[in-house]
């Protein structure tokens, strides 16, 4: 099982993208066993699918990494393999929320869903242009509204992220989850993004007020 495991690592770094696309699938089958999922990510495979998302250009094979990813940060004892190398897993994950590709983006969502609780991967996630990404699609997915929508309010628990939100569309997008909420599950979500729309506007003021007061001493 070892040497299987090792040959299957081997085919991740070859150069040929056909067999790396077909060991990635191989891969995606087999995260699905708990058994065999620990171990291959014991086997440091969380770093190779992750070279292999940020370096492929095949969205076949991008899309298969994601899922790898949408797997496993399900069980929150693996989301430390995320925050170890937050900087390039979250830009990896950006990357999937900007894409053209539907599937890619369904994979963004999700991994950003799965990760947001944590404060760090909060606030990674909103440098790199979450806020951004997921307003749009709130804007323009509506398969993918809730989802979204419930990553967005995450990333605006976090008081560091307020000027980010009120700078890249975050209270446009938290108003338009104010109102589809209403419609959709009787005012639950409505009332989470009102609360959320009035922490961030205020802390974004106050934020702004004390740049500008800094800048006016300085001066």
């Amino acid at each position: 099982k070892d040497f299987e495991f090792t040959t299957l690592s081997s085919m991740l770094k070859v150069a040929d993208a056909f067999c790396v696309h077909n060991a990635m699938y191989l891969v995606g089958s087999l995260i699905e066993t708990a058994i065999v999922r620990h171990e291959l990510i014991e086997m440091g495979y969380v770093s190779s699918v992750l070279n292999i998302l940020q370096g492929t250009s095949c969205i076949d094979t991008k899309n298969a990494c994601a899922y790898f990813f949408s797997v496993i940060y399900e069980y929150s004892e693996y989301h430390s393999h995320a925050r170890r190398n937050s900087n390039e897993m979250m830009a990896a994950v950006i990357d999937l929320l900007g894409s053209v590709n539907y599937q890619c983006k369904i994979y963004g969502v999700l991994i950003s869903v799965l990760l947001a609780s944590h404060s760090d991967v909060q606030v990674t996630l909103v440098k790199l242009g979450a806020v951004r990404h997921l307003s749009s699609i709130i804007e323009m997915e509506a398969d993918l509204f809730p989802y979204a929508g419930f990553a967005l309010l995450k990333l605006a628990e976090n008081f560091e992220n307020h000027i980010a939100f009120s700078e890249e569309g975050g209270i446009r997008a938290l108003m338009k989850l104010g109102e589809m909420g209403r419609k959709v599950d009787g005012g639950i979500q409505n009332i989470s993004s009102s609360l959320s729309l009035a922490k961030v506007t205020s802390n974004a003021i106050k934020a702004f007020k004390q740049v500008t007061a800094t800048s006016q001493k300085s001066s």
